[in-house]
């Protein structure tokens, strides 16, 4: 399985990497855990859906 790390995860979806962490550790995004580090399955953020109306509130 290929992953993406929280920096590859927040460009592909349009967020700051904090926003991904928040969500991450929240539930939104699905996500694994490594230790101390987040890693996303690459087909799920390559389909995950971002509201527009998110993306310009999420700053």
């Amino acid at each position: 399985m290929e992953y993406y790390n929280v920096e590859q995860a927040a460009s592909k979806l349009g967020l700051c990497r904090e926003t991904v962490r928040r969500w991450a550790r929240v539930g939104k995004i699905p996500n694994e855990r490594k230790g101390r580090k987040f890693r996303f399955l690459k087909h799920i953020i390559d389909n995950f859906y971002v509201p527009q109306e998110v993306l310009n509130n999420a700053e």
